[in-house]
């Protein structure tokens, strides 16, 4: 039987970075739906330091852009799924530009929180692409259903938010309400994705050496 050749992969090398940028972004992500309050900024209620640009998530959108990056850097050369993550990423970046435009432009609050939401959608879709690789290559079971739970519930969050869209055309009120439960719903989902980061960082076959290094694998 000839020896099995073990390599080093420059996934396991850069992993540590890769940890380091999910997490620091999720985290920001998450705390960013909720601090600033920019819910209540659509309102017409003062946004903070009165900078128009509080009347989006800011703060989410920084932590969805490193964590994008965390999510580019661990599925890079990875096929499918790294051509899905880095476009994902594209357009939900392109997004959130709009929709800042739009703050500043101080357009119909319906019309910000349209991009608002194909933002968040988006980034929750290059999250799940990113879960599903990480399950393919450790054929971890815990991290497939949190990817499908993260899907579910990412447009569940997407059709709250296009009926707040809707809504927001004749009532504010009852658009805040429903814009204060797409966040909840986005909140829940992106920390059930956190549940795949630390499946992530705690796999120690990516934490050391594969038998076949990812970038010559067939994907």
């Amino acid at each position: 039987m000839s020896p099995v050749v073990v390599t080093r992969s420059r996934y396991a090398e850069q992993k540590p970075l890769v940890v380091a940028l999910l997490w620091i972004g999720a985290i920001l992500a998450i705390l960013g739906l909720w601090i600033p309050n920019w819910v209540r900024a659509l309102d017409g209620d003062e946004a903070l330091l009165g900078f128009a640009l509080f009347r989006t998530p800011v703060v989410t959108y920084a932590g969805a852009i490193i964590l994008w990056l965390g999510c580019v850097l661990g599925v890079r050369g990875m096929g499918k799924h790294g051509r899905y993550v880095f476009w994902l990423g594209i357009c939900a970046i392109t997004a959130a530009i709009i929709s800042w435009i739009l703050a500043l432009v101080g357009v119909l609050p319906s019309a910000i929180l349209l991009l608002v939401g194909i933002a968040a959608f988006l980034a929750t879709l290059f999250i799940y692409w990113t879960l599903d690789k990480v399950e393919e290559i450790i054929l971890d079971k815990v991290v497939g259903r949190v990817k499908r739970v993260v899907l579910v519930l990412d447009f569940v969050g997407i059709i709250l938010g296009a009926i707040a869209v809707v809504v927001g055309l004749s009532s504010i009120s009852y658009m805040l309400s429903l814009t204060y439960a797409t966040v909840v719903v986005y909140t829940a989902t992106w920390i059930i994705a956190c549940i795949g980061i630390y499946r992530y960082q705690t796999e120690k076959r990516l934490a050391g050496e594969f038998t076949v290094p990812p970038e010559e694998q067939v994907w």
